[in-house]
């Protein structure tokens, strides 16, 4: 936890919708990935996508394809909502 409690934050843009879809196409979705083992992804965000409207489909598709999510929000400016939109049931904030 303190790893995280000191990773430095510069500010700037979230990509979100963009990483959801990297992660699906290029990391879970590629040759030597083990049908055998689940497939789970820890999300680090400050929770305020630069597009909110374009992270419910990625999302979905991600949980569509079998990815577990969990969503860790970082800053105090977190936006709750999106954290429980990005994470797997049953949500926890």
């Amino acid at each position: 936890m303190n790893a995280i409690h000191n990773l430095p934050y510069p500010g700037g843009t979230t990509d979100t919708a963009c990483g959801l879809h990297m992660m699906r196409t290029q990391v879970f979705s590629v040759d030597g990935d083990r049908p055998f083992v689940n497939n789970t992804a820890i999300i680090i965000t400050d929770g305020q996508p630069t597009d909110p409207s374009a992270v419910p489909p990625e999302i979905n598709a991600v949980h569509s394809q079998g990815i577990t999510t969990f969503a860790i929000g970082v800053t105090n400016l977190v936006n709750e909502q999106t954290l429980q939109l990005l994470s797997s049931a049953p949500q926890q904030v």
